[in-house]
């Protein structure tokens, strides 16, 4: 991955790759977006996701920017045959995700150790992460995502297994870049531990989040208020937002800033699986734009209708729904937040 290639520090120290990447003290509701990472379909947004689905997932299209279009190849975790069940084919989903969130926060609030980590595989820098199931089922209780033990062990399970794979020739960074979303995942027992009962795991981010992180792709975002998002698209749609609406800004009514979204960039990027209909894809889109607004992301001040375009074509008899459009504004809180963002990370930089 470009100039990510080196050869791991012999002293053991870490290098000091993170820059802005750890959140401070008293800043426990804040975690990271990545740029890419967090905005292409590498988890499945459907509510089945095991046997009623292709091998592999090919999504082409994918707006990483925008100037730039990636295909992304999304290959899923054969879990094994247990006494009582079949094997099955799993794709990573919503419950993935909020591991894999969970897992991120553990990290950049220095609850679990994580550093760079030198992959002979890739022949490039990684990021790792050694947790502790406890530490990561509480931080998942604590933000109202209370799985049981089997269903975390089977999430990170999935997350070894299933392959993320991007194609795009303009970037370089991503072009052929194929991994897990948790690569080398394995479990020790805790050295901490006196009667040897307790694991520890250790696994690294996928390739391009660990980009992201190391060459600090990144952005802050309200890791608890997004936790509270109970649809994958609307988390979706944040993240989204908070990587690509850098230039949002403050104001009342339309005096500020809006982000235009498609319902065409929805279906491509999101990884969300198309329903038969097209007005209930539109539904699910409105009901995940409904919820950012009660949930203070967006501005409850002006009605969905007001912000919502739906684009038809005209056949013999009646218009053909083609496409959706929504404006979307951001909060007060949000726009601040992001603001904030940009000021913190170019105070950092020495701009």
């Amino acid at each position: 991955m470009g100039n990510l290639q080196r050869k791991p520090d012999p002293a053991g120290q870490q290098p000091e790759l993170f820059g802005s990447w750890y959140v401070e003290a008293g800043e426990s509701e804040k975690s990271r977006s990545l740029a890419i990472w967090d905005i292409i379909p590498w988890r499945v947004l459907t509510y089945n996701r095991a046997g009623t689905v292709p091998t592999v997932m090919v999504f082409e299209g994918v707006r990483l920017d925008e100037k730039r279009e990636a295909t992304v190849h999304l290959t899923p975790a054969i879990l094994p045959a247990k006494a009582d069940m079949p094997s099955k084919m799993v794709f990573p989903g919503a419950r993935e995700e909020l591991v894999e969130r969970a897992l991120r926060k553990l990290a950049v609030s220095r609850l679990a150790a994580s550093g760079p980590q030198f992959d002979p595989t890739g022949n490039s820098m990684v990021v790792s992460i050694t947790f502790s199931m406890y530490q990561l089922r509480c931080e998942l209780e604590q933000n109202g995502h209370g799985f049981k033990i089997a269903d975390v062990r089977e999430a990170l399970e999935v997350m070894r297994l299933a392959n993320i794979r991007v194609e795009c020739p303009a970037d370089s960074l991503v072009h052929g870049v194929s991994g897990s979303v948790l690569g080398n995942l394995h479990s020790v027992i805790d050295p901490k531990n006196t009667d040897g009962t307790r694991m520890v795991y250790f696994a690294t981010f996928h390739p391009i989040a660990s980009a992201a992180i190391l060459k600090e792709l990144y952005f802050p975002i309200n890791y608890t208020r997004m936790m509270t998002l109970s649809r994958p698209l609307a988390r979706w749609i944040v993240s989204l937002l908070n990587v690509r609406f850098r230039y949002a800004t403050r104001g009342i009514g339309r005096s500020k800033r809006s982000f235009r979204l498609t319902l065409k960039r929805v279906m491509t990027d999101s990884g969300m699986q198309p329903e038969p209909r097209l007005t209930n894809n539109i539904d699910r889109v409105r009901e995940a734009i409904k919820e950012l607004q009660e949930k203070g992301f967006l501005e409850r001040w002006v009605p969905l209708k007001e912000i919502e375009t739906v684009k038809r074509e005209g056949t013999a008899g009646r218009p053909k729904i083609v496409d959706a459009e929504w404006e979307l504004y951001p909060s007060e809180t949000f726009a601040k937040e992001i603001i904030q963002g940009n000021q913190d990370r170019k105070a950092l930089k020495g701009l």
